[in-house]
């Protein structure tokens, strides 16, 4: 389901993921955008890297668990 969804679930998606003190990272895919701007209307630190030169680099993973 990809409508709007409203801050309580985003809340209970994110709040046991994601810690508040670090940085939540944001691969800048068109998809990526909203979850972006999604984690910082909701106070994340959260940072977007545009383009997808990143995916060459030694860090990038294509699934995390």
């Amino acid at each position: 389901d990809s409508g709007i969804k409203d801050a309580s679930i985003l809340e209970d998606l994110f709040g046991s993921r994601l810690d508040e003190s670090g940085t939540a990272v944001v691969y800048g895919t068109p998809e990526a955008y909203s979850l972006f701007f999604s984690l910082r209307l909701m106070g994340y630190n959260a940072t977007m890297l545009v383009g997808d030169w990143w995916k060459e680099t030694r860090w990038a993973v294509s699934n995390v668990k």
